[in-house]
């Protein structure tokens, strides 16, 4: 008798543990999956907004005919340092020898 009870006491214990525990896993399973879609949407969102700054970087700041000014303009001034540097170093040749 004893060992009725204690089946009668147990079997119903044991399986409320069990249908908690196999409820709590499938919850918790079901908002891992919910929070780890929400985080890829926000990704893709990050993702689209990098690509669209990328674009308007390229775009947007410089146009060709300003970047062609800025590349003339940097090409005449390494010229007229480069004349400079000539002119010193003849300067440097032409100096009397030292005494």
């Amino acid at each position: 008798m004893a060992a009725e009870l204690v089946v009668a006491f147990a079997g119903p214990v044991l399986g409320a543990v069990v249908g908690t525990t196999a409820f709590m896993g499938r919850r918790m399973i079901t908002r891992t999956d919910e929070q780890l879609t929400q985080i890829g949407n926000k990704i893709e969102v990050v993702v689209g907004k990098i690509t669209d700054l990328q674009v308007d970087l390229a775009t947007h700041y410089v146009t060709k005919a300003e970047m062609a000014a800025h590349i003339d303009n940097e090409e005449r001034w390494q010229n007229e340092i480069l004349s400079n540097v000539r002119d010193l170093r003849a300067d440097i040749r032409n100096l009397p020898p030292p005494t």
